[in-house]
């Protein structure tokens, strides 16, 4: 007698409907070309099987290749569009784990109905096959159209194939559970559990499920699987704290790292004399293959692909990659404080938006039939259960997020996991809805009727029913549909799930490398190639010939994630401008990432070698130890290295490397092939590198800013979408201005009266950043009412973006406008109401308010003193205003009358204390020469002021104030300098070595003494 087979045709029937839909669905909203966020880095990757960022996604970059292979005729506008494939990945993928869900659902839930004994005996084969089906599609396509997967599913990301890992893992593992003695399904799992872990990490989580599925199921089995699990936790125990010389990562040019490689191996082989050793010796040795394709990523980095993070060809990369070493340190949830509560509640706030509140509460269904399901379906439940801890609870007290809108933006693709397994329990409570109700209406019609002739019209209308509640049940996930397009709650804070139409990543890319000829391409495909359309459009641009096109062989600093990733995409793969070097200025303190660089451009432009980097690191070390750098971040001595932790400090590094490569690379001297392609066809060639004046040609910089890098500033003007760095320091003119406001206003109204655009919000918030940090430059060049109006075209492009609105707000406190910066903050904190900055800045407002009203009055009363003398302590409380309010032409003022009236030398040291303290080091040299004027003989302040002058990189000036000092003090201010360690970056100076004796100093870290 043949055994039936497991899945029946009806829950096959569950997984094709469930995937013909959602992929119909994703394909229709897919995003046509690169997006923005990771979309770029990630495809380039793909494109050229390359390293994407920790953990590096190596399978998913197999797969993805693929589907590039085999669509790889795709076009957008003309050129190769590789970003369609990687997206339809991402489609394909997300309606595969909706129909794998589906096929889970239908099949569990006939286990479910039959434990039921009163559903059992009303229902029949076909009825219960029936609701299975339905409620298996429900579950899937609620799945697939909650905001979550929908949103991921449509773009080139790596959360819709995770999904995929983690439902056939519960598929194989539910397989096993309903057979224990079956192993195949348990080895099957264990393979893509392994696999699923090198597309994405936090599949791990998943195994709370496994192993509270495998305890309950076969205890024995389970007891195995610990005592080989046990090797391996006494393998990391003597590798964390072990000696030093048995660590495995210590890299594969050491003994131990394959000792313990073959130990690692050799365990589950060693299992094999359990008594269930065949089962525990396979499943480990798959899941380890499965793992094995981490392997990939340092033959793929040897092969230099433009996508090489972390550089992983070498031990130290592929150790930061796999570990994630680019993140930040994990930092556990309190679980026993308030704030783990608010992050729970925001959590299931957000877990109720993906399927509405009435269908979310259904999953509570299952729950309170457990009574009646029987054990080996509430060992199912208790999986799912530890499942959902698992990927969901356990996830936020790993993750430990902040509840503010953005930080919730960015963490809830995190979430998807769990709401996967949320979708089950919908799906199950759906079915005993289904089948409760069922019952109890054949229930009640057989007490009402008897056998007679009107039975049969009962059952006709008992049939229609059961038919129109089946059909609601099917209907019934598009309601989440509805609300994607509906929803105005939905669309403020996440907006849609669609991205059909939404190219707005590719006039990010290429409206910056291509200026003008892009914005006009752009357009004529925009108008549908209709060339009254187009000329109709056209008119109403302000000025044909700006933004510039990038010059030939430019240099581009790229900053945000956006910024860097989208440009190397518009390079490398459909190759708009593959002259354009790309440079991520929040990088060049990465040796791993300068790695990478020096293979891809250095035998074409300077790159910092790995001394540069050095060297640029000890100048900012120097720096700070001398007082001259804020440090920024927190710098410290450990095992004789100096550590800088801290974004400010890392950008104050990257931008002295920028410095570098921008005074090394001013003119071309080799140039770089482009191998772009326009849709004519013709071949852009580069301009040659050698003028008509036989003298070489300056070359172009371009900067996409993140953070401030303050050296630029001068330098830069505006530049359409971007900024250029300019080769000398270059004036802000109006028609400058006038070209920015004019394109920025055509596009800034463009892009709000753009639906599509309003609902994406991962567009609204970079296109802001880009005007923001125009506006900042505005700000930072004195031109106010420009930086104004930016800032609030900022705004307007995102009314929830903190940088916008704080900038903006910041601005308005600089111009006394107190009552407007207020209103700006209340205004988005009333929209974000956990943000955690705005009460500070509120707070702050009122400070600045109330400083602003005190030095007028401080100003008032000296006015009012008129011949009288100075008021001292007056005198000093307004210069600390003026410093804190930022009025630096009124604190040199105040300063100078300080200094100039008839005060004991004493007063001008206190103001120089002062002064030094508050940074202004320039003006504190002034009241240190004063002092010494009249205290020549005062060694300890000629040391000072060789400090201060040190710290003002007036190196000469600094040595002939210690050669006083020493003419002064003798041996005694030699044996002090030579024990001052702010005086390290002058060691190596020979004067300096003839005025004091080689004596290494006491502290290693000095930032100040006197003052």
């Amino acid at each position: 007698m043949n055994k039936k087979p497991f899945f029946r045709l009806s829950d096959w029937i569950a997984f094709g409907v469930t995937f013909v839909i959602s992929l119909t669905v994703y394909t229709l909203t897919l995003q046509p070309t690169v997006g923005l966020e990771d979309s770029g880095e990630l495809i380039v990757a793909s494109d050229y099987l390359g390293v994407p960022h920790p953990p590096g996604y190596p399978i998913w970059s197999l797969l993805t290749w693929a589907f590039q292979w085999v669509f790889h005729k795709v076009t957008y506008h003309g050129y190769p569009n590789p970003a369609w494939a990687v997206n339809f990945f991402s489609a394909f993928t997300g309606a595969a784990a909706c129909a794998v869900l589906a096929l889970l659902v239908s099949r569990s839930g006939m286990d479910f109905l039959r434990n039921l004994k009163k559903e059992t005996e009303v229902l029949g084969e076909k009825t219960e096959s029936l609701f299975c089906c339905v409620a298996g599609i429900a579950a899937g396509l609620l799945l697939a159209f909650s905001q979550g997967l929908w949103s991921q599913s449509v773009i080139a990301e790596v959360y819709a194939p995770n999904i995929l890992f983690q439902t056939a893992v519960l598929l194989f593992l539910y397989r096993w559970m309903c057979e224990p003695d079956n192993p195949r399904p348990l080895f099957l799992m264990a393979f893509v559990f392994g696999l699923g872990l090198t597309n994405h990490q936090t599949l791990l989580f998943m195994g709370a499920a496994i192993g509270v599925g495998v305890l309950v199921r076969n205890l024995k089995l389970a007891r195995d699987f610990i005592i080989v699990g046990l090797f391996y936790v006494l393998m990391l125990i003597i590798n964390k704290f072990g000696p030093e010389a048995w660590a495995w990562n210590r890299g594969w040019d050491h003994a131990s790292f394959w000792v313990w490689s073959v130990y690692a191996v050799m365990i589950p082989v060693l299992g094999l004399f359990l008594p269930n050793g065949k089962t525990v010796c396979a499943t480990y040795l798959l899941m380890l293959l499965g793992l094995s394709f981490y392997l990939y990523m340092p033959f793929s980095s040897d092969q230099n692909p433009p996508i090489n993070w972390g550089y992983p060809r070498t031990w130290e990369g592929l150790m930061h990659a796999i570990t994630r070493g680019q993140y930040e340190k994990v930092t556990l949830a309190n679980v026993f404080s308030t704030t783990f509560l608010l992050q729970v509640g925001a959590y299931l706030r957000d877990l109720r938006a993906q399927f509405l509140g009435p269908i979310a509460a259904l999953a509570i269904l299952p729950f309170f039939a457990v009574r009646w399901l029987g054990k080996k379906n509430n060992f199912w439940l208790l999986t799912t259960a530890a499942a959902f801890v698992g990927v969901g609870i356990l996830f936020i007290i790993l993750q430990n997020p902040k509840i503010d809108l953005q930080t919730l933006f960015i963490a809830r693709v995190q979430y998807i996991q769990s709401h996967a397994v949320y979708a089950i329990w919908i799906g199950y409570g759906l079915l005993l809805l289904m089948g409760g109700l069922d019952t109890l209406l054949s229930v009640i019609a057989r007490k009402l009727f008897s056998e007679d002739g009107s039975r049969s019209n009962v059952d006709s209308v008992l049939r229609i029913i059961t038919l129109l509640g089946v059909a609601m049940v099917f209907l019934l996930p598009f309601s989440l549909v509805a609300k994607n397009y509906f929803s105005r709650q939905q669309e403020k804070v996440v907006g849609g799930s669609e991205q059909n139409g939404h190219d707005f990543g590719w006039q990010f890319g290429n409206w910056q490398l291509r200026g003008v000829e892009g914005i006009k391409e752009d357009l004529w495909y925009y108008c549908g190639r209709d060339q009254e359309k187009f000329d109709e459009e056209w008119e109403k641009y302000p000025n044909p010939d700006y933004p510039p096109p990038m010059g030939t062989n430019a240099i581009f600093f790229g900053g945000t994630d956006p910024g860097r990733f989208v440009p190397t995409y518009m390079i490398y793969c459909p190759q708009v401008r593959s002259d354009v070097y790309l440079i991520t200025q929040n990088a060049l303190a990465d040796n791993t990432y300068m790695a990478v660089m020096r293979d891809l451009y250095g035998d074409q432009i300077w790159i910092p070698s790995q001394q540069d980097s050095n060297h640029a690191f000890q100048e900012y070390v120097q720096g700070v130890q001398s007082g001259r750098i804020n440090a920024g971040a927190d710098v410290k001595t450990a095992d004789g290295r100096v550590q800088v932790q801290g974004v400010a400090g890392v950008m104050q590094i990257n931008g002295i490397l920028c410095r570098q490569i921008f005074d090394h690379n001013q003119y071309i001297t080799e140039e770089k092939t482009d191998e772009s392609t326009r849709q004519s066809g013709a071949a852009v060639v580069p301009a040659d590198p050698v003028g008509p004046d036989g003298k070489l040609r300056q070359r172009d910089f371009y900067v996409e800013e993140s953070y401030v890098i303050p050296w630029m500033y001068p330098y830069l003007t505006p530049h359409g979408l971007i900024m250029k760095i300019n080769n000398k320091p270059t004036p802000i003119t109006r028609e400058m201005i006038k070209n920015d406001q004019e394109f920025w206003g055509w596009y800034v109204d463009r892009l709000v009266n753009d639906r599509k655009f309003q609902r994406d919000i991962v567009a609204r918030k970079s296109f802001s950043k880009l005007r923001s940090a125009i506006a900042g430059l505005y700000s930072a060049r004195g031109h106010i009412q420009e930086a104004e109006l930016a800032f609030r075209q900022a705004v307007a492009l995102y009314p929830l973006s903190p940088e916008a609105v704080f900038r903006l707000a910041d601005l308005y406190m600089r111009l006394k406008r107190f009552d407007e910066a207020r209103e700006v903050i209340e205004t988005f904190a009333a929209q974000d109401k956990h943000h955690d900055r705005t009460g500070a800045f509120l707070d702050q407002i009122d400070q600045v308010k109330t400083m602003s009203a005190r030095k007028d009055e401080l100003e008032q009363t000296i006015k009012d003193a008129k011949g009288a003398s100075l008021d001292i302590s007056q005198a000093f409380e307004l210069i600390s205003l003026y410093s804190a309010l930022q009025e630096q032409a009124e604190l040199r003022s105040m300063v100078n009358r300080v200094l100039s009236a008839q005060l004991p030398p004493q007063i001008k040291l206190q103001l120089a204390q002062q002064l030094a303290q508050m940074r202004r080091f320039d003006i504190a040299e002034v009241a240190l020469v004063k002092y010494l004027a009249a205290k020549p003989d005062d060694t300890r302040i000629w040391i000072e002021l060789a400090v201060v002058r040190m710290t003002l990189g007036h190196i000469p000036q600094a040595l002939s104030a210690l050669e006083t000092a020493v003419e002064k003090g003798g041996d005694s201010a030699r044996n002090q300098i030579s024990k001052d360690a702010r005086f390290r970056p002058l060691y190596s100076n020979p004067q300096f070595r003839s005025l004091v004796p080689a004596q290494a100093p006491k502290k290693t870290m000095q930032f100040n003494n006197l003052f």
